[in-house]
Parts: structure tokens; C-alpha cells; sequence
């Protein structure tokens, strides 16, 4: 069951790492996704009736780790412009319904001096960053510098994940390994009670404890024993009668044959009366299981006699 559970949990960590890989977007796929959109679409309309001067308390207000904003009089330089980048800007010029020649869009590796990475808490973001970088003329003239960045491997909150999800997996194994000792228990009495039974065919009424399952094996098990004790009473009872019937013609034909005259033929019909009576006896005792009980005893074979040439204790078959 332990095995069970902790291959339960690596296959877990292996399949949310697999989800994580596979979800993991870029930072164009960023920009352009539906949360990003509604950002801007809440944003841009905003600040366009705000007056130059209040730009930089109220981008301030709104920055935040994850979301950051900033106003200059020019556009944001970035490292890099690319067809994908282009295309971007005019999909997001025609989703925002703004002039496109207004809008640039770039690459940028972003450290912890820009934009609002400084509030972030070093387990959250890894610097420098890969960020794509929207820059929007606003009525004013300022420039209004939007970042936006894919979710970043946080390895540290992966692994506290992580040593929270063995701290669960150690108390349910904990709680597994209590009910299976509770489930031993009675299983464990079991199997040694059908060992002694299947020894001497003693009874020995169990118990029964433990889950509903295992109560009714150990159920079926008592009235098996009994059942199986009562046929090998009948059967011992059945015997002793058939002894008892097959000896009394047995010994009616010793008393007349001690009558016999000739003392050869007396004799021989005694011996043959006894030779029946012993395999009568042997019959009757291993069917009632008694000829197990034949006590054991070491022979050695070598001390037999040799016969002709042949070597001590090689025998003819």
C-alpha cells in the first residue's frame, strides 16, 4: 500500500510537470491572451482624459509586481522588433480599437530596475526577465509603457508545493498504515486458525472482528470448521460400525476354523484370517486419517548384507 501511494505521488509530480511544460507560454502568447486584452481595454480609456501631470501618480498607483506601467516622453526602447511582434501590435491595435500607427510593440530583457520588479519578492519572478513591451501614444503626448511576462518557473514555490504535498501523502500513508494493521489483525488470526484446523482438525471459534468483509470470512470460516467437524464425527461413527460389522464374520471363521482337525490346514486358514483382519484394520485406519500418525524412524541402508558381487547397499528392484 506504501509502494502504492508513493508511486501514486511520483506519478502526480510527474504529471503536473508534464501540464506545466505544456502550458507554459511565451511572451507574445502572453500579450496576446484575453487577460492581457481586458487590461488594456480597462486601462487605455482611462488615462486618456488624464492630464499629463497626473500620469506618473496614477501608473504608480496602478503598478504592480506582475502589472507594471510607466510614462516617458518617448517610446520604450526595446532590444528587439520582429515580424511576430508586428503582428501583435496590429492585432491588438485593431482589438483596442486605437490608431496602429500610435502603438509599438517589442522584446525586452527586463531587470530588476524596470518597470515595478523591485515590489516583487524574490520568490516570485526570477530577473532579468523576457517581457514583451507595449508602448501607447496617449492624447497628452506622453507615452504610457505597458510589460507583460509569461509565467515564470517559480522553482521555490514548486517545492514548497511539493514538500506540502509528501507532508499529505506521510499522513494519509500514516492513516492507510493504521487501518491495514487493523485489517491484519484479524486476517493474521485467520490464517493461523486454518493452519491448526487443517493440523488436527480442532475447532477453534474466532472472533469476528475487523471490516464487514473479513467478518464474514471469518463467518464462513467458523461454521466451515464446524460443518467439517461434524462430517468427521459421522464418518468416525460410520467407521467404527463397519469395523464392527466386517470383524464379528472374521471372528466367527477363527472360532471354527480353531475347530478344524488337521492342523495344516487350521493353520493356514487362521493365517489367512489374520492377513484379512490386518488389511481390514490398515483400510479402516487410513480412512480415518489415522495412518498419518505412523511414528518416523531413521534407517541406514548401507548396513544391509551385499548379495553375489554386489556392493553394500545397492539393491535389486
Amino acid at each position: 500500500m506504501i509502494c502504492v501511494l508513493a508511486l501514486s505521488l511520483f506519478a502526480l509530480f510527474c504529471a503536473l510537470l508534464i501540464m506545466e511544460v505544456r502550458e507554459h507560454e511565451t511572451p507574445l502568447e502572453t500579450a496576446a491572451s484575453s487577460h492581457t486584452l481586458d487590461r488594456l481595454q480597462s486601462l487605455f480609456p482611462a488615462l486618456e482624459g488624464v492630464e499629463r501631470t497626473q500620469l506618473p501618480r496614477l501608473v504608480s498607483l496602478a503598478s504592480s509586481c506582475h502589472a507594471g506601467y510607466t510614462v516617458t516622453e518617448t517610446p520604450f526602447r526595446f532590444d528587439a522588433a520582429t515580424a511576430a511582434s508586428d503582428r501583435l501590435r496590429r492585432q491588438l491595435a485593431r482589438a483596442l480599437r486605437v490608431d496602429a500607427a500610435k502603438l509599438k510593440v517589442g522584446l525586452a530583457r527586463l531587470g530588476a530596475d524596470d518597470f515595478s520588479y523591485r515590489e516583487c519578492r524574490r520568490s516570485e519572478i526570477q530577473l532579468p526577465v523576457d517581457a514583451v513591451v507595449l508602448s501607447y501614444e496617449l492624447p497628452s503626448g506622453a507615452w504610457l509603457n505597458t510589460e507583460v511576462h509569461a509565467h515564470e518557473w517559480h522553482w521555490r514555490e514548486k517545492l514548497d508545493w511539493m514538500v506540502r504535498a509528501t507532508a499529505a501523502f506521510i499522513f494519509v500513508g500514516a492513516v492507510a498504515m493504521y487501518f491495514m494493521r487493523r485489517l491484519h489483525k484479524p486476517l493474521r488470526s485467520l490464517t493461523d486458525a486454518a493452519q491448526q484446523f487443517g493440523q488436527g482438525l480442532e475447532v477453534h471459534q474466532l472472533a469476528e472482528d475487523g471490516p464487514a468483509d473479513v467478518k464474514s470470512a471469518i463467518r464462513a470460516f467458523n461454521a466451515m470448521q464446524q460443518q467439517v467437524a461434524e462430517e468427521v464425527t459421522k464418518r468416525a461413527n460410520t467407521l467404527a460400525a463397519i469395523s464392527h460389522d466386517v470383524r464379528t464374520p472374521l471372528t466367527a471363521l477363527r472360532v471354527k476354523a480353531e475347530l478344524i482337525e488337521d492342523e495344516a490346514v487350521r493353520r493356514d486358514l487362521i493365517s489367512s484370517i489374520d492377513r484379512m483382519e490386518q488389511v481390514t484394520a490398515s483400510a479402516l485406519d487410513f480412512l480415518r486419517g489415522q495412518s498419518r500418525g505412523e511414528p518416523l524412524r531413521s534407517v541406514d541402508l548401507s548396513v544391509s548384507r551385499p548379495r553375489g558381487n554386489r556392493p553394500a547397499g545397492v539393491f535389486r528392484r
